[in-house]
């Protein structure tokens, strides 16, 4: 899985879409979930990620 801010200073978002389109072009499968305004550690978001952390493992 693949998690993302959108407004993230600290890793810029192209790096993410390199990682996509490189798993693209190697035909795997992924997960993708892009915060639109969300900095480096998803803010408001975070208990959504821990809470979703769950389902996953």
């Amino acid at each position: 899985m693949l998690v993302h801010g959108m407004m993230d200073d600290n890793v810029p978002p192209y790096n993410t879409m390199l990682v996509v389109e490189a798993l693209q072009k190697a035909n795997k499968d992924f997960d993708l979930v892009v915060f639109p305004n969300a900095r480096h550690g998803f803010g408001e978001y975070s208990s959504y990620m821990m809470r979703g952390a769950g389902t996953i493992l």
